[in-house]
């Protein structure tokens, strides 16, 4: 098994994009990934799992504004994001995989196989003589 610790997540940066926060827990059902999105509508966001890499993408658009107003401050920012999470693909079922947008935030769940469910078992050990 892979352990989460250390688990890289790869995203790409600028000017035009920011960086969703994630985290990643193992659950003793599978793998759940969440992912922070205020302000995106779930249709702007993409999920894809191939092999073993899951990657969420999308884009957030920048309200309508005055043309003349004016910020004191702007700290939110808009555009692209892209987010890719290494997924132990041996040991996930990626065809029961399931999404859902709850208060803006993206919670993405990889159930365990079921031949993998049991991650601990007893290591018989042979006496060599």
């Amino acid at each position: 098994f892979y352990a989460l610790d250390g688990v890289g997540v790869d995203s790409e940066s600028s000017e035009t994009s920011f960086n969703p926060l994630v985290n990643i827990a193992r659950l003793s059902t599978g793998i759940e990934i969440t992912v922070e999105l205020p302000g995106i509508d779930p249709s702007d966001v993409e999920i894809t799992l191939s092999d073993d890499l899951l990657t969420v993408r999308g884009q957030k658009y920048l309200r309508d504004t005055d043309p003349g107003e004016n910020y004191y401050r702007k700290e939110c920012r808009y555009g692209m994001f892209y987010r890719a999470v290494p997924i132990p693909a041996d040991i996930v079922n990626s065809d029961a995989c399931s999404a859902v947008m709850i208060n803006s935030v993206l919670f993405i769940t990889l159930p365990w196989r079921q031949e993998t469910r049991s991650l601990a078992r007893n290591v018989p050990i042979k006496i060599v003589r």
